[in-house]
C-alpha cells in the first residue's frame, strides 16, 4: 500500500468534518478533501510513484552475482542529467543504485533479507521530493512452476578418448592361391662356401646354407662331420668302394703319419706317393668318383672315428675293421672296428674294408 503526505492530510481532514460545529466549516473541509484528493490522484510529473517492487535474489549489479531489488513505477528521473534516485529499504540506510531510468530503480540490496515486512522508500535525489513509502512483504519461496520446454540442443562436445581394443574377431576365409613362381634350382655348394641360385633366367651367387649331419654333401654323399664355421665339414660315400691291403709292409713311408681331422688328404697323397703297389686300400680310395668330384681320400685315424660315430646316419657299414690313412710304423697302420668302434695299428698286409672320404 501507498505511505505519502497526501494520505495522511485526508485522515486530518476526516477527524476535522467530524467534528465540525457549522455548515461553512463541514463544506471547507469537503473543498479541501476535493482538491487534495483531486491532486493526488493525478500525480505532477516531479512526483515519484511507485507501482510495485520485486526482490531478485540473482542478479548482477556489475561486481558478480547478488542480490536487487527492481523498483517499478514513474518519474524516477523526471529530468535528463538528474542525480539517481535516493532508495532506502528496513531503514538499513541509502541502497546502492545500479541502474535507473523514468520508469525502473534497480538497487543492490545489503544482504539477502530473510522472510518479513519492510518499508520501501524512494525519493528524486535533488527534487525534494517527499518520499513514497511503500510497503513490502517477503514470504517464503513459493512452489517450482512446471517445467518449461526443452531447449535447442546444444553443441556437440568433443570426442571422447577412444576405449580399448576389442577381442579379435574371427580369421576370415583363406584366399585364392597365388600365381607359381618361377622355378628355382640352386647347384652344390662348393668351396669356398658358394652356390648358384638359378630362378628362370636370371642366377645369382648365394652363400651356402649351414648344413647339418645327415644332409647330402655337395658331392652327393652323406655330411658325417661339420666344422665350427658350418661352413667346412667332411661326407662320406654312401657305400664301400671295395677291400685291399693297406701295402708297402716293412717301408716308412714319410708324411703318411697324420690322426687329425684335415689330415686324411695329405696322408693319402703321400701313400700313393711312396708306395706303387696297385690295389691297395689309399689307391681304392684315390681312384673313387661321384657328383664329378674326384678329390676323394681314405681317412685319417680321428676322420675315421667321426665317421664311425655316425655308421647309422651314413649307413652301408659292416661290422668289420676299416683302414684309416695313418701310419703307425713300417708294418702296421690304423684300423677301426665299426662293430664296437675299437682302434689300432695291424699289419699292412692284411685285407681290410675302405669307405671313401671328401672335404667341403
Amino acid at each position: 500500500m501507498y505511505r505519502n503526505a497526501g494520505q495522511f492530510n485526508v485522515g486530518i481532514w476526516i477527524w476535522s468534518l467530524l467534528h465540525s460545529r457549522s455548515a461553512t466549516a463541514v463544506v471547507l473541509v469537503l473543498s479541501a478533501m476535493i482538491v487534495a484528493l483531486s491532486a493526488s490522484a493525478a500525480p505532477k510529473k516531479d512526483q515519484v510513484v511507485i507501482d510495485e517492487i520485486f526482490v531478485n535474489f540473482a542478479g548482477d549489479c556489475g561486481n558478480g552475482p547478488t542480490e536487487l531489488i527492481e523498483i517499478l513505477g514513474e518519474n524516477f528521473d523526471s529530468d535528463e542529467g538528474e542525480d539517481a534516485p535516493e532508495v532506502t529499504i528496513g531503514g538499513q540506510g541509502q541502497l546502492t543504485i545500479c541502474s535507473f531510468s523514468n520508469t525502473l530503480i534497480v538497487a543492490e540490496l545489503p544482504a539477502l533479507l530473510p522472510d518479513g515486512d519492510y518499508r520501501v522508500l524512494v525519493a528524486n535525489a535533488d527534487k525534494g521530493d517527499i518520499p513514497v513509502e511503500y510497503d513490502l512483504t517477503i514470504g517464503a519461496v513459493g512452489p517450482q512452476g512446471p517445467i518449461g520446454s526443452t531447449g535447442a540442443d546444444g553443441a556437440d562436445g568433443q570426442d571422447g578418448a577412444d576405449g580399448q581394443d576389442g577381442a579379435d574377431g574371427q580369421d576370415g576365409a583363406d584366399g585364392q592361391d597365388g600365381a607359381d613362381g618361377a622355378d628355382c634350382s640352386i647347384t652344390a655348394c662348393i668351396e669356398p662356401g658358394e652356390a648358384t641360385l638359378t630362378c628362370g633366367a636370371t642366377s645369382v651367387t648365394v652363400p651356402c646354407p649351414c648344413p647339418a649331419i645327415g644332409d647330402t654333401g655337395p658331392a652327393g654323399g652323406i655330411i658325417f662331420y661339420i666344422a665350427g664355421d658350418c661352413t667346412h665339414g667332411l661326407e662320406a660315400a654312401l657305400e664301400d668302394q671295395d677291400s685291399g691291403e693297406w701295402g708297402c709292409l716293412g717301408t716308412d713311408l714319410t708324411g703318411a703319419q697324420g690322426l687329425i681331422v684335415g689330415t686324411g688328404a695329405q696322408n693319402t697323397a703321400d701313400i700313393i706317393a711312396g708306395c706303387p703297389t696297385a690295389g691297395i686300400a689309399a689307391r681304392i680310395a684315390d681312384n673313387f668318383s661321384l657328383g664329378g668330384f674326384n678329390d676323394w681320400f681314405l681317412p685319417s685315424k680321428d676322420e675315421l672315428n667321426e665317421l664311425f660315430l655316425q655308421k647309422d646316419v651314413v649307413g652301408g657299414f659292416a661290422d668289420v675293421g676299416y683302414w684309416s690313412s695313418s701310419e703307425d710304423n713300417s708294418v702296421g697302420a690304423g684300423v677301426q672296428n665299426f662293430g664296437d668302434g675299437g682302434q689300432g695299428p695291424i699289419f699292412k698286409s692284411v685285407t681290410k674294408r675302405v669307405r671313401a672320404v671328401r672335404a667341403f
